[in-house]
């Protein structure tokens, strides 16, 4: 008798629920819960509608965070109110933040977008300086001087070294 090895098709709803919450969290430190989870949903919708298509994909989940991330761009040229946004955040959001995580989440928040849309991409989802100068229509150059530039501002900000 052989045993038969069975691959376990990727569902929607497995990728919904493994990659929903850390992209939203990620994002709403760069420009406020209810705008990331507003872009991350819509990122899903469009994941959802073809499906087929995005499972096939090499990395879907860099898809989906392709798609939020050009709505949030997209939103921030339509409308300046992305600072307002950033001052909504509370502990009634989408994702709550511990108490240490709201000086951070403040203190980024007072970042340019570029800046503040480099640090949660790099830091908060680990991922590597070329797939952020992508998803920002930028150059690695240019991402690392955004990071090195927010690392100051933090560094000041909080009052610790920019190391």
């Amino acid at each position: 008798m052989t045993a038969d090895i069975v691959v376990e098709e990727l569902t929607f709803e497995g990728f919904f629920r493994t990659n929903y919450a850390p992209l939203v969290r990620s994002l709403s430190v760069a420009c406020g819960p209810e705008r990331a989870a507003d872009a991350v949903q819509e990122a899903f919708v469009q994941a959802n509608l073809r499906w087929r298509q995005v499972a096939d994909m090499d990395v879907p989940a860099a898809w989906v965070r392709r798609v939020a991330v050009n709505r949030l761009i997209d939103e921030s040229r339509r409308d300046k109110r992305g600072e307002d946004a950033m001052t909504r955040m509370s502990a009634a959001s989408v994702m709550e933040l511990a108490p240490a995580d709201i000086d951070l989440a403040d203190a980024v928040g007072m970042l340019p977008q570029k800046q503040r849309l480099a640090v949660c991409l790099f830091y908060l989802l680990d991922l590597p300086i070329d797939e952020v100068a992508t998803l920002l229509n930028s150059t690695p150059g240019t991402v690392k001087s955004n990071l090195y530039d927010a690392r100051k501002r933090l560094a000041r900000h909080l009052g610790g070294s920019d190391d």
